[in-house]
């Protein structure tokens, strides 16, 4: 009886060791999935954000050179009809906009100065991509209704008589507004997309041991 007694005693043990065992493993590998999802999840948002900010910065910088290539191509004298030698392009919508996930991930950073550049970024970023968007359709459009003899290839050549200034006075004087607006905020723009494009990957590099890679001005705004 006493042998049975014991023998019940020692199954019980193995037993719930056995149990132990298996609910220690459950929570191991629960633990295991949980760390698993989260670097997923880091690794997602951060490439996300990564190419977001990346292709803020290389449209900002088309954006910039197109203008002042074209100013430093015009064959006369143009500070003053800055829109007869910027060209308009086929340029379709590139606003980008940071998701929730993404903004809670650089919430989650505790970088407030990182969060604010990034969060000001999306701001300027999309204010400069319509304004260019803009001027290409008011561009393309006055090109289409005056005479064809006025432009070579986009680049206006023959000056409009008197009357014909009086009558488009007020659009190109709205055409310069918008490179003017560009050309004093855009380079402004892309610096800071720049430096912020620095300072989120050199973060998320140093935080989680990423090997994000950027080629991008250091310099900062």
């Amino acid at each position: 009886m006493e042998t049975e007694f014991w023998a019940a005693i020692a199954g019980a043990i193995v037993a719930g060791g056995i149990s132990l065992g298996g609910q220690w493993l459950v929570i191991r590998e629960a633990r295991k999935e949980r760390d698993a999802n989260r670097t997923n999840r880091v690794e997602t948002l951060s490439h996300s954000l990564f190419l977001k900010i990346r292709d803020m910065h290389a449209n900002l910088n088309f954006i910039c050179n197109h203008i002042e290539g074209c100013i430093k191509s015009a064959k006369f004298d143009v500070e003053d009809d800055l829109w007869t030698c910027v060209v308009p392009i086929v340029w379709r919508n590139n606003n980008i906009f940071f998701s929730t996930d993404e903004l809670s991930f650089i919430l989650s950073l505790q970088k407030p100065d990182l969060t604010n550049r990034i969060i000001r970024l999306q701001i300027s970023y999309n204010e400069d991509v319509d304004l260019f968007s803009e001027y290409n359709t008011m561009r393309t459009d006055f090109q289409h209704q005056t005479p064809t003899d006025h432009f070579d290839d986009g680049v206006y050549t023959k000056r409009f008589s008197p009357e014909e200034m009086s009558k488009h006075r007020s659009k190109m004087v709205s055409m310069n507004a918008f490179i003017d607006s560009l050309r004093i905020q855009g380079p402004k723009d892309r610096s800071d997309a720049s430096y912020a494009l620095r300072l989120f990957v050199d973060t998320v590099n140093q935080d989680f041991d990423m090997k994000l890679r950027y080629i991008a001005s250091t310099k900062k705004s």
